[in-house]
């Protein structure tokens, strides 16, 4: 009887270590912001990075739901809570001992983004620093690059979309963005893009899904695993090609 009861021990631990984990145990997070992630005008989550987590949680037996934070609060909560993770996240010095990285899941160009007939020119960094205000989105990547960088004349918002109208109305000089991000993707709530132009390109990076740091080791090398057989396949290739043209 003992020898049986080891044995079954035996055989449940064989089955739990072997298993695909599921995408469920994470909570996974995004933000509105094309074209990884974002919602477009039927009110549907879709994007670059959206397809290819999905195709991963497929793949790993999960059907999780994604949920759409600000990305300053989904930042925050992943930073300090287990099993989440968020997407799509620029992977910098500063970021690199906060998560678990997998990816990249594209790669962009970060731009200031002007106001058609403004007459700002910018061919640096330095120039930018001459302008009276930047608009950037709270938290992000390309603030915190800026901040680094000895940037006083900053203006953080939550919402991508309220600093493009503050640039609009003439509040803001220059708006620090993701080139791709430019072109008029069919938003639900869009802003008239041909109102502005890219007065400077100033940094590429790329972009990755980033696990919160006690996120299981086990959770994050299937999902490293899944996406590398993406990546084989041709996948993650055909839904760049898709996106970022």
């Amino acid at each position: 009887m003992r020898k049986h009861k080891l044995f079954f021990c035996l055989l449940l631990a064989v089955v739990l270590f072997s298993s695909p984990v599921s995408a469920g145990r994470l909570t996974i997070l995004t933000e509105d912001s094309p074209p990884g992630n974002f919602i477009d005008a039927s009110g549907k989550l879709t994007g670059c990075g959206v397809e290819i987590v999905r195709e991963i949680m497929t793949r790993l037996g999960g059907v999780e739901k994604i949920r759409v934070l600000p990305w300053a609060r989904a930042y925050k909560m992943v930073v300090q809570n287990p099993d989440m993770m968020l997407f799509s996240t620029t992977r910098t010095a500063q970021r690199e001992n906060l998560f678990k990285w997998v990816g990249p899941l594209m790669k962009i160009e970060w731009v200031f983004l002007a106001r058609k007939g403004s007459g700002v020119a910018i061919t640096s960094l330095d120039d930018a620093r001459t302008v009276n205000r930047i608009g950037t989105y709270r938290e992000d990547a390309r603030e915190q690059f800026l901040l680094s960088k000895g940037f006083t004349n900053l203006h953080p918002a939550n919402e991508m979309r309220h600093l493009l109208r503050m640039l609009e109305k003439k509040r803001l000089d220059l708006v620090a963005t993701a080139k791709v991000a430019y072109t008029p993707y069919p938003r639900k709530d869009p802003v008239p893009m041909d109102n502005f132009e890219i007065a400077h390109t100033f940094k590429e990076v790329a972009l990755y899904m980033a696990f919160s740091k006690l996120t299981d080791d086990t959770i994050v090398n299937q999902w490293q695993r899944a996406y590398s057989e993406l990546e084989e396949e041709g996948f993650i290739h055909a839904v760049n090609q898709k996106w970022l043209k």
